[in-house]
This record gives C-alpha cells, sequence and structure tokens, in this order.
C-alpha cells in the first residue's frame, strides 16, 4: 500500500459521504473524523469590500479560520478547494472570482491532532485558494464543522486566526502583501 493511501477500509464511498438521510450524514460524518487523513489540505479564503469571512470551529471554541480542509484520493487540488467551500459555506466557485494562487505552506501539525495522520506524518502541505465576492453573502454552514461565522476586515480577520498560514494568506490576497 502506498504510504499516502487510505488504508482501504476507512475510504467511504461517494454514496456514504453525501447520504441523504440524516442519520447516514452522521454516520458519514463519524466516520470521516475517524479515518486517517493525508498531509494535503487546501486553504480557501473568501472576501468581499476588504473584508474577510472567518468561520469558527465547531470543536475548538475560539478558533477562527477561512475554509481548509483534507485531500481525498484521486481528487485534483482544485476540486478539493472547491469541495471544501461548498460544503462548509454552501458557496461555490461560480458566485464571484475563483483563483488558484499556486502557492502552498508547509507546517508542522499541531500535536493534538497528528493522530488523525499516519504514523509518524508530522507536516502537512497546505494549498492555497480564494474567492473574492462581489457581496459579502451569509454562508450555510456546515453543522458538524462550524458553530459561527463573522464578515471582518481584513486587518483584523488576520489578527483573529489561529493559522499563521492563514494570516499570511489573508495579508496577501487581501491586503496586497502588506
Amino acid at each position: 500500500m502506498n504510504e499516502w493511501a487510505y488504508p482501504e477500509e476507512l475510504v467511504l464511498e461517494p454514496s456514504q459521504r453525501m447520504a441523504n438521510d440524516s442519520t447516514e450524514k452522521t454516520k458519514s460524518f463519524e466516520a470521516a473524523k475517524r479515518r486517517i487523513k493525508q498531509p494535503i489540505s487546501c486553504l480557501v479564503v473568501i472576501y468581499c469590500e476588504h473584508r474577510v469571512l472567518l468561520l469558527e470551529r465547531k470543536d475548538h471554541s475560539g478558533y477562527w479560520q477561512s475554509v481548509t480542509g483534507s485531500w481525498e484520493v484521486g481528487e485534483s487540488l482544485s476540486h478539493l478547494a472547491q469541495r471544501e467551500l461548498n460544503e462548509e459555506t454552501g458557496l461555490t466557485p461560480h458566485m464571484g472570482q475563483w483563483r488558484d494562487h499556486y502557492w502552498s505552506n508547509q507546517y508542522e501539525i499541531y500535536p493534538q491532532w497528528r493522530y488523525r495522520y499516519p504514523t509518524g506524518v508530522i507536516y502537512n502541505t497546505e494549498h492555497v485558494f480564494s474567492l473574492q465576492l462581489n457581496a459579502c453573502h451569509t454562508p450555510t454552514l456546515s453543522e458538524y464543522e462550524h458553530s459561527e461565522f463573522m464578515w471582518i476586515d481584513w486587518k483584523q480577520a488576520s489578527q483573529k486566526v489561529f493559522s499563521p498560514s492563514n494570516r499570511r494568506a489573508i495579508e496577501w490576497i487581501v491586503g496586497g502583501g502588506n
């Protein structure tokens, strides 16, 4: 088995991930939380009029972030980012100007979250995307991942996010590198 492949018994079929029945959605979400993640992810900065959309993590109150998510075997990086955008906010790339920044960050995975990755993996590579909207839409939050949202000035947003790579992305994408 490839060292970055999901163990076969932990891979969810599309029908399991997208089940219509809420009980099945809950089961699929619980299974997804237990599966081994690959150390490849995306970060999607959503903004309009110099304001950034931040989401509060449901599992860690007070942890604010942009859209993030982990790669699934076989999907392109662009598909990963678009899937996470829609799953976490209900927004789609067609609602504004979608951009792949063709830059990535490598960071050390926080120790409390390393159990989610293959044994010995301590670094993740995060690929950066953005969606610039003409109006600050109200997102439809994933009931499993986020408890609150806010549209906030980019300078305040860059200070509020807990992740240094999220902070840098906001500063470069929305603030023009300031």
